[in-house]
């Protein structure tokens, strides 16, 4: 289960830049990202922490949210992880229950890259209660020095030993309006979890999105 928010779930594209002593640039309009990705890296852990080193670059994903190559390029380092997944099953590991926090995704509704900047969310945190079936979504937009928070709840399915299915149930404002939603199928999506470890999770989503995230501390 990755990061969801309504509607749901999505997809990513490409990244030309410095790439192991290679320089190319990126189509325009979109801006060319250099992101440092190290050449000849062989040890999961050492993969594992170059991607995160530099996902944590780019504003959870914001800066490259209009440069399809600069997404498919991480994309494609992040498939390299993905291959050394050290969970088997993990929809039904213990390891995935927890607080995570978002450290990227290429969902442009999470992102609020619709929004006006003030009201883009800069703290996006998950948690993952699976033996109550549950998955909390809490972001928060600071506004200056006044955070406004914006809660989801959803009920989760697991599908598959690698999959679950997400539902909506209810949308919580200021941490006390409360809505629930209807159960027509239009709230409804899937989660591929596709790679789990004690403090990172990858997971793609129903409409191709692809989420990043780092146990909470």
């Amino acid at each position: 289960m990755a990061f969801v928010s309504a509607p749901l779930l999505v997809r990513s594209p490409q990244l030309q830049s410095s790439f192991c002593g290679r320089s190319t640039v990126a189509p325009r309009p979109a801006p060319r990202i250099a992101v440092n990705w190290r050449c000849a890296v062989t040890a999961p852990t050492n993969l594992k922490k170059y991607i995160v080193d530099d996902l944590k670059k780019l504003d959870y994903g914001r800066k490259i949210a209009k440069n399809p190559a600069a997404q498919r390029k991480i994309d494609e380092k992040v498939q390299e992880l993905e291959q050394l997944n050290p969970t088997l099953n993990p929809v039904y590991d213990d390891k995935i229950n927890g607080k995570w926090l978002i450290l990227y995704t290429t969902s442009k509704s999470i992102l609020g890259i619709t929004r006006p900047k003030p009201f883009r969310p800069n703290f996006m945190l998950q948690t993952i209660d699976s033996p109550k079936k549950r998955i909390y979504n809490k972001e928060k937009v600071y506004l200056g020095p006044i955070p406004i928070t914006t809660a989801v709840e959803a009920l989760i399915t697991n599908t598959t030993a690698t999959r679950v299915t997400v539902r909506f149930l209810k949308f919580i404002f200021f941490g006390f309006l409360s809505f629930s939603v209807r159960d027509d199928g239009s709230f409804t999506g899937w989660q591929d979890i596709t790679y789990l470890d004690d403090d990172l999770r990858i997971s793609r989503g129903n409409e191709g999105n692809l989420f990043v995230l780092e146990r909470a501390k």
